[in-house]
């Protein structure tokens, strides 16, 4: 071989050594983050103090490093696309009691980060990222192992998260506060939630021209009962495009249906 081969050979296993090094580094580092936050330790908040949540929310206790669900976590977290962690990660997703330990494991930090002081709370990148728990939360609580990802996607449970959580973004705290109080057996976010009933209104966005509106103002499409759309105008215009989708959820619906019959 000659000797400039060798040195590209040599070149690129160092490369490979050092990604494999830093990779190795990160998922040290976020299981021990995500397991602070699972503990209820915030860190450092507002002023430079830190924040402790001592409430455990009624969950299990947090799974040690050698767990599958905690690698799941590391791996989630990292990257926050749960159809990398499916092809990575099938021995929690095709278990039952590995998806319901996970769930609770991201239901935890999604409270305690809901519990930061609201300087925190509202921030625009941190609501998003509880929006993406809660939706991982969701997809692990209806997950059917004999449907793909997209088929999941689109199960009444999991479609209405989406809906009430991504297109009402803009102003999901309401929304959040409800979706994580209802998993919970503590009152931890009781109050606040009940404050945000008052305060707060229920926004959604249409399907078709994505014009923010009251949720009780949107029209929802009597057959897929997913989309929703702020005019008869809109549901129309919409329509073309929507035929193929509304199929699909109709079937779905209809599986799950059959699928959680006793």
């Amino acid at each position: 071989m000659p000797a400039s081969s060798r040195k590209r050979n040599k070149g690129k296993e160092r490369k490979a050594k050092q990604a494999a090094g830093k990779e190795k580094a990160e998922r040290v580092k976020m299981q021990h983050t995500w397991h602070s936050w699972a503990l209820g330790n915030m860190g450092l908040c507002g002023g430079g103090t830190t924040f402790n949540i001592p409430c455990s929310h009624g969950f299990a206790v947090v799974p040690d490093k050698s767990h599958p669900v905690s690698s799941f976590m590391c791996s989630y977290l990292l990257c926050t696309h749960l159809t990398d962690t499916i092809s990575k990660h099938p021995e929690v997703w095709n278990d039952s009691s590995h998806r319901k330990l996970a769930a609770e494991m991201l239901t935890k930090i999604g409270a305690n980060l809901l519990c930061v002081p609201d300087t925190i709370n509202h921030h625009r990148d941190s609501q998003q990222f509880i929006i993406n728990i809660a939706y991982a939360i969701t997809m692990l609580e209806n997950y059917d192992e004999t449907l793909d990802y997209v088929s999941n996607s689109v199960k009444p449970n999991v479609s209405k998260t989406y809906l009430d959580l991504y297109c009402s973004s803009t102003n999901a705290f309401r929304d959040l506060l409800k979706f994580y109080r209802k998993r919970m057996s503590c009152k931890c976010l009781k109050k606040m939630h009940l404050e945000a009933r008052k305060t707060l209104p229920k926004l959604g966005a249409c399907c078709y021209c994505n014009k923010i509106k009251d949720r009780s103002l949107l029209m929802v499409c009597s057959r897929c009962m997913f989309n929703r759309y702020c005019s008869r105008e809109c549901q129309v215009a919409a329509s073309p495009e929507h035929r193929e989708d509304c199929d699909k959820f109709v079937l779905v619906r209809q599986h799950s249906l059959a699928y959680d019959a006793p």
